[in-house]
């Protein structure tokens, strides 16, 4: 059984690929909505299925119909039958980022971002995110900075791509 990881940004899809060292089952799909579509789609069978998505203002309906726990920095979801997860960052991919910042006193500026959700929006949604020199900065400060809430994203997605719908929600 293979893993799928679907992400709905540009810096999500960055953030995961570093995360599992794998860049060919990671799937960039623009927004919540077309995540949920590429979750759902049942021609790609077979495959475990994680989702990375933002907590919206205006919550996805389809996660009422899955299970959840909530993590420190993300609300997890999955299926019935384990096939399909989603990890939802709570708060949204750059206020999560800046919480980080926050904790761990660390100045974006320093590395020519802004310590601002708007202005940073503007860089994490641009589509060529792999070559903007301040986000290979940011990735590499995210994944050495042992926070808490990054650490918890990372144990649990690796943890998922090693068990894959027999995960163990306390290993979580």
């Amino acid at each position: 059984m293979r893993t799928r990881v679907i992400t709905e940004c540009f810096f999500d899809t960055m953030l995961i690929e570093k995360i599992i060292q794998d860049t060919k089952n990671v799937w960039h799909r623009r927004g919540c909505n077309n995540v949920i579509v590429a979750l759902t789609d049942n021609k790609v069978k077979d495959d475990f299925k994680i989702g990375v998505i933002d907590k919206d203002k205006k919550s996805l309906l389809y996660l009422n119909n899955l299970k959840s726990k909530e993590i420190d920095g993300f609300n997890f979801y999955y299926s019935e039958d384990k096939l399909i997860v989603i990890i939802e960052l709570n708060p949204p991919l750059e206020s999560w980022i800046l919480d980080i910042c926050k904790m761990e006193n660390f100045d974006l500026e320093t590395i020519g971002l802004y310590n601002d959700v708007k202005r940073l929006k503007d860089y994490t949604k641009y589509q060529l995110v792999n070559e903007s020199e301040k986000l290979r900065k940011l990735i590499s400060f995210i994944m050495n900075c042992n926070n808490e809430r990054v650490e918890n994203l990372k144990k649990c997605i690796n943890h998922l791509i090693v068990e894959k719908n027999n995960f163990n929600l306390n290993s979580l």
